[in-house]
């Protein structure tokens, strides 16, 4: 297993890792001796989405010896899988064309555009060419399976989790995605301000400001002191979720399909690239 936070179970001890990484172990005393009058009036933060006891818990030294266990590979395999399955800006549900390949429902979209989000599938790795007939592979499975009504999330269902995608992938900013949006999603979690998140992440500060603002005004993920909001934590775990079964997913199709790392070219790999290359470099 490759090293990083893989499953909502370490989702806390991710946040308060980052805290500690760019010096925001201080403000653990004060979100602890922060009132909490939980009476709907007051904002959400990192001192209420955490029990009292994981706050109180939390030693900086604990740490010391450990390096923040940044999952910047599946952050980048999640960045590419985003901006195949997220929402257009007209509206049309590239998530709804890979469940219509399982189901085998017509297809959404027609002629280039049914080709070109196709090609976006194949190179996630969301699909497979099985004896000449496209197929939704175990990666793409993930993603089907993983459904946000599974969680605590009220503002974000089946029908609008694309938007979310959209504004979380990075295919339209860098030259190769990069996964920095959703690094700032979890660095907002860490209590990190705007200028602290743009600085960490290499985004303008534009940018981020501009993405805050969407997890805050579109989504419902960051208050308006951006913060995590209850609903924010629960997407983040379901961020992890999907890192992990991913992970999953690439293992076995190496065990099956290639039986040893060694043996793994990530360009020319069926799954995930990004996935594949990581967790060959973890294994070798």
């Amino acid at each position: 297993m490759a090293n990083g936070p893989h499953s909502a179970d370490v989702a806390q001890r991710y946040i308060l890792q980052a805290m500690r990484a760019t010096g925001l172990a201080e403000k653990v005393t004060e979100l602890m001796e922060r009132p909490h009058t939980h009476n709907g009036m007051e904002e959400w933060s990192i001192g209420e989405v955490f029990e009292d006891e994981v706050l109180r818990g939390f030693d900086p030294q604990d740490f010391q010896d450990e390096a923040l266990e940044m999952p910047d590979y599946g952050f980048r395999a999640l960045d590419q899988i985003y901006g195949s399955i997220d929402t257009t800006s007209d509206g049309n549900k590239r998530l709804e064309g890979l469940r219509a390949l399982d189901i085998g429902w017509d297809f959404p979209v027609e002629g280039r555009t049914e080709r070109d989000w196709k090609q976006n599938y194949r190179e996630a790795g969301l699909t497979d060419n099985v004896d000449g007939e496209l197929q939704v592979s175990r990666e793409g499975q993930v993603f089907l399976n993983t459904d946000p009504r599974d969680y605590e999330l009220d503002g974000v269902g089946v029908e609008d989790v694309g938007e979310v995608y959209r504004d979380l992938t990075t295919k339209k900013l860098d030259e190769d995605v990069s996964g920095r949006k959703l690094e700032a999603l979890f660095m907002y979690g860490a209590g990190m301000t705007h200028r602290e998140v743009s600085d960490a992440t290499g985004l303008t500060y534009g940018t981020t400001k501009n993405f805050a603002y969407a997890m805050k005004d579109d989504h419902d993920l960051l208050t308006d002191n951006y913060r995590l909001t209850p609903e924010g934590f629960e997407f983040a775990n379901m961020v992890l979720d999907q890192l992990d079964l991913l992970e999953e997913a690439t293992e076995a199709r190496v065990q099956e399909e290639y039986g040893a790392w060694s043996d793994v070219d990530p360009s020319d790999f069926g799954g995930n690239e990004y996935m594949a290359q990581a967790l060959k470099d973890s294994a070798t």
